[in-house]
């Protein structure tokens, strides 16, 4: 989609679910679902052609899972996603996350997650040097995001840090381009708030709430860190596109077909 919202191409099938760019916008990273018991990560080009698979999934049972929210690295050198082993009595907790090259070679494991205390939506600081991510580990698990916390690591996968907890706790997080904040969304509410890392992770500012709405997804910074692409869920049916000014608080819709589901918004920092 063009940044005005009025040029959308298609660049990946029905069966990929949530794509990112690679940190020069020639590449795209997404995944796809091929049934319930198995999935691919695929590096291709932006615009879709040359597709490579770069890890192959194969769920461990009949209960099945899914694998999905893959993040490149900085570097443009390894793309980090999560596994989900099961929907069975862990609901959606037995969620994992994993590391692999871009040529398909360095898979491991990077953060192990116990049944009732999932990991979700990882993402690189824009150094390389730390991972942000929702997790329900300090809350005992649940089949509700309500229960999820922002926390942070090393990109080892090293000293993980809770980041918050009450009600201001939420998903999705995604950094600023100057890596000193962190956008998330409320668990609860249609809202968004903001961590200041510079401030030394204290206490997140809630920046935007769109009363009437079902929920605010975080989706991406603008490149200038000026505004925010995010989906706006209104009700059960489907949500928009829409882009909010940080500076004079307008929120201006950019897709607006109804009955479709418009979401994980990524940008191509590199502007291709």
């Amino acid at each position: 989609m063009s940044e005005d919202g009025r040029t959308t191409v298609q660049v990946a099938g029905s069966d990929a679910w949530i794509g990112d760019f690679s940190p020069n916008g020639s590449k795209i990273a997404y995944s796809e679902l091929i049934t319930a018991t198995q999935g691919n990560i695929v590096v291709a080009d932006s615009d879709d052609s040359n597709p490579i698979v770069v890890y192959s999934w194969q769920a461990p049972d009949a209960r099945g899972g899914a694998l999905g929210a893959p993040a490149w690295s900085p570097d443009g050198l390894q793309i980090i996603f999560q596994i989900r082993q099961g929907f069975g009595t862990c609901q959606q907790a037995d969620t994992d996350f994993y590391v692999v090259g871009v040529d398909g070679s360095g898979f491991a494991k990077l953060l192990d997650s116990e049944c009732g205390s999932g990991n979700f939506k990882p993402t690189y600081s824009p150094d390389g040097a730390h991972i942000a991510f929702g997790s329900k580990r300090a809350r005992g698990g649940g089949p509700t995001l309500s229960e999820e916390d922002i926390f942070l690591m090393n990109a080892d996968g090293s000293d993980v840090q809770q980041l918050t907890d009450g009600v201001e706790s939420g998903s999705s997080p995604v950094w600023a381009p100057d890596g000193n904040r962190i956008l998330f969304g409320a668990d609860t509410a249609a809202q968004l708030w903001v961590l200041d890392l510079e401030e030394g992770a204290g206490v997140p500012e809630k920046i935007f709430e769109l009363p009437g709405a079902l929920l605010l997804e975080p989706g991406a910074w603008s490149p200038d860190g000026s505004k925010i692409y995010l989906p706006v869920w209104w009700d059960g049916s489907g949500s928009d596109v829409h882009v909010l000014d940080l500076e004079s608080g307008q929120l201006t819709a950019l897709t607006t077909e109804k009955d479709t589901f418009d979401g994980n918004v990524r940008i191509n920092m590199a502007g291709s």
